[in-house]
């Protein structure tokens, strides 16, 4: 069975994913540290646009920040990332666990992640492909009428 990766190569997607510092290599080196990336889920429209709010009062997106957003591969759910000089944004763990709550993301997802977190496993995993589809390409969310 072949995947489909938004009809690019694996190379080409990897290649696409990097520009915006969204790599495995760093991912699983700041994990080892104890650092996890900033990103949330949100699991329809609704629910990512109070996301969405939250994440934009606590990250200027005039200064360093940027936050970036795809389509689930549900195709119903949101997902959200930070970026910081271009760079996917890693802080320690409690700190990203504690924001995600602030920040109101999926129930269920903070709730394994808190458990896989007291067991040294990684957290904030967001999934590229589900159940046979892939989720959408990741786009620079400027304003909340661009979800």
């Amino acid at each position: 069975m072949k995947i489909n990766f938004n009809n690019l190569s694996f190379e080409d997607y990897v290649t696409e994913q990097r520009k915006f510092g969204l790599d495995y290599g760093t991912l699983f080196l700041e994990l080892k540290r104890g650092y996890a990336p900033l990103n949330f889920d949100a699991d329809n429209k609704t629910h990512a646009r109070k996301i969405a709010r939250s994440i934009k009062k606590l990250y200027d997106v005039t200064k360093c920040y940027k936050i970036l957003f795809r389509k689930s591969p549900s195709r119903r759910g949101y997902h959200f990332t930070v970026l910081k000089n271009g760079k996917q944004l890693f802080l320690p763990i409690k700190k990203v666990l504690r924001i995600r709550r602030k920040c109101f993301d999926c129930f269920g997802r903070m709730k394994a992640d808190k458990i896989r977190a007291k067991r040294g496993l990684p957290i904030s995993i967001l999934f590229n492909h589900k159940n046979l589809k892939d989720a959408t390409m990741w786009r620079e969310l400027k304003y909340l009428k661009d979800l």
